[in-house]
């Protein structure tokens, strides 16, 4: 269960630039008439149009449905290509802070430790039962689950305004208004689940102490 956590923090923060690249994000802009006022249009009416996907490293977007997926670069200073949004479209609401993708990746690295370490002392090796290494390992632990949860905290706050702020200009245009709407992303829905069970092995590991 330990590395299963692991896991599914790092596909969550590579995705969607190096990963999963329509399945999973922390915002989403998909193509919706569900903020057009107008009487014409059927809210549950599927339309075509542009889509972006955005995590802490990158963006991908695509101009239609049915169209090709083009992502950027993954990277701790992340470019977001939001070429594909129509003009009206407020896109600049649309970034996550630099500093968020590297403190994720420096709260990764502690979980490693402390996971790597966790597992080690499962198969209760000699030289890994004394006291410090116990400190150490619970140390990394500690440090890897507040520094992440942080992150993916203050991102949920900072991404969920933006969201609501994008779909306020949109609504407020009208008819006039790209027909998209902007969501959370199912992102942060698998982090909430990996950091909760975290705490297991984490407990196990301060028990030891």
């Amino acid at each position: 269960m330990a590395w299963t956590v692991f896991f599914l923090t790092l596909f969550t923060y590579l995705a969607p630039a190096q990963m999963l690249h329509t399945r999973t994000a922390l915002v989403t802009v998909t193509p919706s008439t569900l903020l057009v006022h107008n009487s014409t249009f059927n809210p549950s009416e599927k339309v075509d149009g542009p889509s972006v996907f955005l995590g802490l490293l990158g963006s991908c977007s695509r101009v239609k449905n049915n169209a090709h997926v083009g992502c950027t670069n993954a990277s701790t200073h992340p470019v977001y290509n939001l070429s594909v949004l129509p003009s009206r479209a407020p896109s600049h609401f649309l970034s996550a802070s630099q500093a968020a993708a590297i403190a994720a990746a420096v709260g990764l690295s502690f979980s490693y430790a402390f996971f790597v370490g966790h597992t080690l002392q499962a198969f209760n090796i000699k030289y890994l039962d004394q006291p410090v290494l116990h400190h150490f390992i619970a140390f990394f632990g500690v440090m890897g689950f507040l520094i992440g949860l942080t992150v993916f905290l203050v991102m949920r706050l900072w991404l969920g305004k933006a969201v609501d702020d994008f779909n306020l200009i949109v609504s407020d245009q009208g008819t006039k208004g790209p027909q998209l709407i902007a969501s959370v992303g199912n992102g942060f829905i698998i982090v909430w689940f990996a950091y909760a069970f975290h705490t297991a092995p984490l407990y196990v590991s301060m028990v030891r102490l």
